[in-house]
């Protein structure tokens, strides 16, 4: 940059505000063939891939039958995880001008951000991976067709007009928790089609769901909003954390952590019955997490920070993948 800057300097070139540019936010492979690559890869978010669709789908199906799935689950799995990667795709690029405001990196450094994957082969990909999606669910069970379908409209719905989701306060919470339920329903219709459910699971069953969806579907998603309050509102949205303020989000999402967790605990150990050192390692997960949670809680009361707030997101992320396969190995 000093090079160049010399160089126009010796050449009597004269640069004015508006030809500068951000280099930090150019991504240098982006004119490569991997950095495309991995730019279209980063877009489909496949860590979230892996403790959402992964960890739940098996949670779900164990929760229902009491035992491991056989190797052809791996095509719901499969599925779901075409549906949730298009639903990542369309979310990146309904948040263009909100992850472009951001100072995180993980927001700011997105591919389409960077320009190293562009709107069109976003679109492209969201729209191939949830046609791809749809047909494997069409081909496991129409059922399961019904549910993904909606859950594309919903996806679509989440992160584009006319309801934009994840722009209102509130709506963002009940689409997480619509998205669970369906998510539920369409593990159990496999199950209906290629399996068969334990005897007396439903009451357990709805309990442990309700449980989680209160842990993440809303707790989770209050301290995602919180982490992002900075970058939504000069995005132009209008979050649950905007319209509460950062004290009642966070009071808020401890909370429903706290209830989440006891709902969800309650029915492993009491309604399933599941009294092992699975159990007992949740309980104390769920005993420690609380206390680190309370202790940033309190902070981001005292004096909102970005990195508290980015602490308490992962934190609910962490404690959510770890629940989830210590509650299957509870079967185990």
């Amino acid at each position: 940059m000093v090079t160049e800057s010399i160089e126009m300097a010796h050449a009597g070139t004269t640069v004015d505000e508006s030809s500068r540019f951000d280099w930090h936010l150019v991504d240098p492979r982006r004119s490569t063939l991997s950095g495309k690559i991995m730019g279209h890869i980063r877009l489909a978010r496949p860590a979230q891939l892996i403790w959402l669709d992964l960890c739940l789908s098996l949670c779900i199906f164990v929760g229902i039958t009491g035992h491991m799935p056989a190797s052809h689950y791996l095509w719901f799995i499969l599925t779901a995880v075409l549906i949730d990667a298009g639903a990542c795709t369309l979310n990146d690029i309904g948040d263009l001008d909100s992850d472009k405001a951001s100072t995180e990196g993980n927001r700011s450094e997105r591919p389409l951000v960077l320009g190293s994957v562009s709107k069109r082969a976003a679109w492209t990909q969201g729209i191939v991976l949830f046609a791809l999606g749809a047909l494997l669910a069409a081909w496991l069970s129409p059922y399961i067709l019904v549910c993904a379908l909606a859950l594309v409209v919903l996806s679509y719905q989440y992160s584009f007009p006319p309801l934009r989701m994840d722009a209102r306060p509130y709506v963002q919470q009940m689409f997480w928790f619509t998205f669970g339920i369906l998510y539920f329903l369409a593990v159990y219709f496999y199950i209906i089609h290629y399996d068969h459910p334990m005897h007396g699971f439903l009451q357990a069953a709805l309990a442990m769901i309700i449980g989680v969806q209160v842990f993440a579907a809303l707790g989770e998603t209050l301290a995602k909003d919180l982490r992002d309050l900075d970058n939504d509102r000069a995005g132009g949205k209008y979050t649950t954390s905007i319209l509460l303020g950062p004290t009642k989000t966070a009071r808020y999402a401890f909370y429903l952590s706290c209830v989440g967790l006891s709902i969800w605990i309650f029915s492993i150990i009491v309604l399933y019955g599941n009294w092992g050192p699975a159990a007992l390692v949740m309980g104390v997960i769920a005993v420690v997490w609380t206390f680190i949670c309370f202790k940033l809680v309190r902070e981001l009361t005292d004096h909102y920070s970005k990195a508290s707030a980015r602490k308490l997101h992962l934190g609910f992320i962490l404690t959510f993948a770890l629940l989830l396969i210590l509650s299957m190995l509870s079967f185990v």
